[in-house]
């Protein structure tokens, strides 16, 4: 019979649960996006939906760039392709709303 300590992977399966918890019910807006040179929205919170007057499942496969003011989308790319895929970055940008209004 083979033993195995278990404890560690209960460990990481509690912590991703306490992240998928944060993630799905913080008061602002959160995403994921895929590395690479379409940007494209992994995974988005329900406050991100809600700020752009959409659903997760119309954002989430869509180009990050479909969201982002075309006035600011050139400096938003280029401090998105100066990170690496394992960077966590915190920024702020003007987004468009489903309506075409914008969001600081």
């Amino acid at each position: 019979m083979v033993f195995r300590d278990v404890a560690p992977r209960r460990a990481v399966e509690r912590e991703l649960r306490q992240w998928h918890h944060i993630f799905e019910h913080a008061g602002f807006g959160m995403a994921v996006l895929t590395p690479g040179v379409e940007l494209t929205l992994k995974q988005v919170n329900p406050a991100f939906a809600s700020m752009h007057g959409k659903t997760q499942e119309e954002l989430i496969g869509r180009p990050y760039s479909e969201i982002v003011d075309p006035e600011v989308w050139p400096a938003k790319m280029k401090l998105l392709q100066g990170s690496s895929p394992t960077d966590h970055l915190v920024t702020e940008s003007i987004h468009v709303h489903k309506d075409g209004s914008r969001l600081p």
